[in-house]
């Protein structure tokens, strides 16, 4: 009896223990690891990109290396992503393009629902809308003004159609009468060059980029899109002050091939919340205006979901299309 109980217990720890033990994905990594960011190298998704392979590596023992895969406004480096076997050796790190580009392309090379398996939120920040020197505005108001001025509209850039910043642009001319005119640029790189150099005379950007931008004199900042006044930029109005109500700002996330098993998920899910947080990258992304995400995967997967519900509706309810 003594002897039959032992082997009961014994096994009933052992059938406990399994859990544990398949929670741990068998030998990942055991190889680099390739990090896909959809648009050329220099903006806040290619610095979110690095910060998260650099503590991978660290934590996990192995490469994480990050290609920019540029084109096709995220879509190029995306689909290669969702076509990439499910073993945690291709990941994507993208902007709210990943949920924003579907809602104004009517084809994609991918079902961002159906071809991606979310890991993990890494930050969300506001925009700043910002000019070039030589533009006689230093508020919403008068920008609307003097948008409305020129012959044929006021010009505005953007990292690409169906960017945040692409429906920051549509929806801010939308609610105060503004003609402004989309220019999309294949990451927002290229439209800060163009902006500097007086080529574009406005655009939108994320918050940190664009207070650095403000405060070497390089660009002025007009308004910020969150419905409040930021710490980052706090002599900056909100541009809800000529269009009330208008909120909206841009996220980053990393993502992997669908059907990647669960272990790995949570694993990776867990070390990149951890670099987000990790004290010296959280205080430079909250310094910088953004906030470090927090979602665990299930979570993470819950609020892509209903992003793409959002920005669906957002662009019906705008009229924002693909030019």
């Amino acid at each position: 009896m003594a002897m039959h109980r032992r082997l009961l217990l014994g096994g009933l720890g052992a059938s406990l223990a399994a859990p544990a033990l398949l929670a741990q994905p068998q030998g990942y990594p055991n190889r680099a690891v390739r990090i896909i960011v959809p648009f050329p190298p220099g903006a806040l998704t290619d610095t979110l990109g690095r910060l998260t392979a650099r503590h991978l590596q660290a934590a996990l023992g192995q490469s994480f290396v990050v290609e920019n895969v540029a084109g096709a406004n995220s879509q190029l480096g995306s689909s290669r992503v969702a076509k990439a076997p499910a073993d945690g050796y291709t990941l994507l790190v993208s902007a709210t393009h990943f949920v924003a580009v579907p809602a104004v392309t009517a084809k994609l090379p991918y079902d961002p629902a159906k071809d991606f398996t979310p890991i993990a939120l890494l930050a969300n920040t506001p925009l700043v809308l910002l000019v070039h020197p030589s533009v006689p505005v230093r508020s919403p108001a008068e920008f609307v003004t003097y948008a409305r001025a020129q012959a044929g509209g006021l010009s505005y850039g953007s990292s690409g159609i169906g960017s945040s910043i692409h429906f920051a642009g549509s929806m801010f001319a939308s609610a105060t009468g503004a003609p402004l005119v989309h220019v999309p640029y294949q990451g927002a790189a290229q439209s800060v060059t163009d902006a500097v150099g007086g080529t574009i005379p406005a655009l939108f950007l994320d918050i940190g980029a664009g207070a650095s931008l403000a405060a070497a004199g390089k660009l002025r900042a007009i308004g910020v899109t969150s419905a409040e006044r930021s710490p980052v930029l706090p002599d900056v109005p909100s541009l809800a002050d000529v269009a009330p109500g208008f909120n909206i700002g841009a996220w980053y996330g990393l993502y992997g091939p669908a059907g990647l098993p669960q272990p790995i998920v949570d694993l990776l899910n867990r070390h990149a919340t951890e670099a987000m947080n990790s004290p010296d990258n959280a205080d430079t992304l909250i310094r910088k205006g953004n906030v470090p995400g927090k979602l665990d995967a299930r979570r993470f997967a819950q609020y892509v979901d209903t992003e793409l519900q959002k920005w669906a509706r957002i662009a019906r309810e705008a009229n924002i299309r693909a030019e």
